[in-house]
């Protein structure tokens, strides 16, 4: 059993910036976070043909948890991770921060412990806690500043570098046994990329065509000029310039 690496991020960011070797980025799909990743973002991690993992986070303010909680929160990440197609072949983590754990570790046991039967219920077999070192299992934070060459009885990962690339993600290196088999975008996942393919093309021929115009009419206002310089000193017909400038004012309507 070897360890590899992953990267965890609150939004996404430029994927070409990890080390090598990073299989997984993992993201938030709810809970006490800043930011949902979109089926458009999780797409762009996997067609870097890295596999994309979810994240839900308990309260974090520091309230005590609950097996209530714990439960509430497996439900609402089950159903988000049904509406992404989410493969029940990776895993899932339930986020419980420093503050939260510190203020009842009981507590947040307990809201561990319900929160993992509902999302076994909903067929996640690999569903884990990330939580503070002293906890000691599941997914531990330990800020050492190396990669671990092992892991201790009990942890499948650890978090043990933060705030990489101008705080943009973390580093992680888990059990290699959690990636299974590499999954392959979605035909929905698919769609996302092809649509915003489209969009981006379509805008960069829009804009070439405005260039276009653009010196087109910049080419009418010189001639413009020019005519009505001439009109000045007589060399101009008043008519001919008039049509000349209702035919550039259509140009520029269009």
């Amino acid at each position: 059993m070897g360890l590899r690496l992953v990267a965890d991020a609150a939004y996404p960011f430029d994927y070409s910036k990890l080390p090598a070797g990073v299989g997984a980025v993992a993201g938030y799909v709810g809970g006490d976070t800043p930011h949902v990743w979109t089926p458009a973002e999780i797409a762009a991690v996997k067609a870097t043909g890295r596999q994309w993992w979810g994240i839900w986070t308990a309260p974090s303010t520091g309230e005590v948890l609950t097996s209530r909680q714990g439960s509430n929160d497996g439900a609402d990440m089950a159903s988000a991770l049904n509406r992404i197609g989410y493969p029940k072949t990776l895993p899932v983590f339930y986020d419980i921060e420093q503050g939260t754990w510190n203020a009842s570790p009981a507590g947040a046991r307990a809201a561990i412990s319900a929160w993992k039967t509902a999302l076994h219920a909903a067929g996640w077999a690999s569903a884990y806690a990330y939580v503070p070192l002293a906890a000691g299992f599941d997914w531990i934070a330990d800020w050492t500043g190396r990669a671990p060459e092992t892991l201790p009885t009990g942890v499948i990962g650890q978090q043990w570098a933060g705030n990489q690339d101008g705080d943009t993600y973390d580093l992680s290196s888990f059990t290699d046994t959690l990636f299974g088999d590499d999954m392959a975008l979605t035909a929905a996942e698919a769609s996302e990329l092809a649509n915003a393919a489209t969009f981006a093309a379509a805008a960069c021929t829009r804009a070439q065509a405005l260039q276009a115009q653009v010196a087109e009419l910049q080419a009418a206002v010189a001639a413009l000029a020019k005519q009505v310089s001439g009109i000045q000193t007589g060399g101009v017909d008043p008519v001919a310039l008039a049509q000349a400038i209702a035919a550039h004012v259509k140009l520029a309507a269009d």
